[in-house]
């Protein structure tokens, strides 16, 4: 039997192809950077060079000139939320008690791990389609699938934004020396503009201050959370750092080597 897909997949694969774009908004460039947003925040592009791209947007930081061509991160954090609506088995809606001003969406591309109290049994992770604008009391997030176990009021939510909904440059760590590499952008991003993230394929970086891929064995390539350069070595000795990708073979250029970006494809 002949399997035809409906009009909504097709339109699923597409989108995983060419990017979500927005209805009424206009189609936006790798290497290019805007004021509104064109498409939804994470949605995956995928180049006739064969690069893939994911859509962000800058926090109140940005990336500057001098720090493009570095691994950009995000500057989102986790929140616990409590459950503020009674919601059965099957529900793909759930009610959080966020009184912060969102957008619409805020929390669309995000994560959400539910929780039926007592106890952390029947933990429930699901992605967020959707999310109501924050009226100061509520916000109502919508969930890809729905949730198996009932929920009842206080049951914990714990809640993650996409990680491309803000993005910045590597000039610093956090507190806990923290930052999460997210791919690459090759121009300045004005604070709270949107820009594509280069995800995957062959990337160059800025120097790094040492020769890359010279020792025997250095091939694998990592991230210095710190100020967003990188640094290869063997598989095993930088177990703390964010693996990135592969060098290039026999690379020449040494402080400017080629790899190959293995992050999100």
């Amino acid at each position: 039997m002949r399997y035809f897909y409906s009009r909504a997949e097709l339109a699923q694969m597409a989108s995983l192809i060419v990017g979500d774009l927005l209805e009424g908004r206009q189609k936006q460039e790798p290497y290019t950077e805007s004021s509104v947003q064109n498409y939804k925040i994470g949605s995956r592009l995928v180049t006739p060079d064969g690069l893939v791209w994911h859509y962000g947007r800058a926090d109140a930081v940005g990336v500057s000139q001098t720090y493009r061509r570095r691994g950009v991160v995000s500057a989102i954090i986790d929140y616990n939320y409590k459950i503020l609506a009674a919601a059965p088995s099957g529900s793909t809606q759930i009610v959080i008690n966020d009184t912060a001003a969102r957008a619409k969406d805020y929390w669309a591309g995000g994560h959400a791990s539910i929780f039926p109290l007592p106890g952390y049994l029947n933990d429930q992770p699901r992605m967020i389609k959707s999310s109501t604008p924050g009226n100061g009391t509520s916000v109502t997030l919508t969930l890809y699938y729905p949730i198996h176990y009932a929920l009842k009021v206080d049951d914990d939510v714990y809640c993650v934004q996409s990680p491309y909904s803000e993005i910045r440059e590597a000039a610093s760590a956090d507190s806990k020396g923290h930052n999460m590499a997210l791919g690459w952008t090759y121009i300045p991003v004005t604070p709270l503009y949107y820009a594509w993230v280069h995800t995957w394929g062959i990337c160059q970086s800025v120097h790094t201050g040492t020769k890359m891929g010279e020792d025997a064995g250095d091939r694998d390539v990592y991230f210095n959370y710190n100020d967003g350069t990188v640094f290869s070595g063997k598989a095993t000795a930088f177990g703390s750092c964010q693996r990135i990708g592969t060098i290039i073979p026999d690379t020449t250029l040494g402080q400017r080597p080629y790899f190959l970006l293995q992050l999100d494809p």
